[in-house]
């Protein structure tokens, strides 16, 4: 979880600021630690709905966790180009996450097939659960924090 909040933290003060000051990264990593324990509570509902798996809850919850990288990996880019280029480049950046969307799936899936040891189709269900759930939170957190639904609006218009 620390990990996670750290890589929140510098990322958005990079792409907000161009810099990252101790402050600013203590700060942002406070406000933002609402994320990976939403990560960690998702990861254990899903270890939780398995029957045995292959590794003890808390493990099977890390290696899912450890699934985070391609989207690690697209925050870290995404405040980068956002630092380099502003707002279009950030537009850009929204596009690739395609990539880690479509890893997570895979991974995600993986994970139910090799470590919860579920059918292929309780794999499915489980995977198609944990992005529907994981998707939902952010949208109804996006929803709140920025007004999702008139900036759709506006795009569409």
């Amino acid at each position: 979880m620390l990990f996670f909040s750290a890589l929140i933290a510098v990322t958005a003060g990079v792409s907000a600021t161009g810099r990252v000051t101790l402050t600013l990264l203590i700060s942002l990593a406070v406000s933002w630690m609402f994320v990976p324990l939403l990560h960690v509570l998702i990861a254990a509902g899903l270890v939780a709905s398995a029957r045995a798996p292959r590794v003890g809850g808390r493990r099977a919850v890390a290696l899912l966790l450890m699934g985070h990288a391609p989207w690690s990996l697209w925050v870290l880019s995404a405040a980068v180009v956002s630092a380099l280029c502003g707002y279009p480049g950030y537009q850009a950046a929204l596009l690739l996450a395609l990539a880690p969307i479509a890893l997570t799936w895979r991974i995600v899936h993986a994970f139910c097939l090799e470590v919860l040891r579920t059918s292929p189709h309780g794999a499915l269900l489980r995977t198609l659960a944990h992005q529907a759930v994981t998707g939902l939170i952010a949208v109804v957190y996006l929803e709140k924090a920025v007004g999702l639904l008139p900036r759709i609006y506006g795009w569409l218009s």
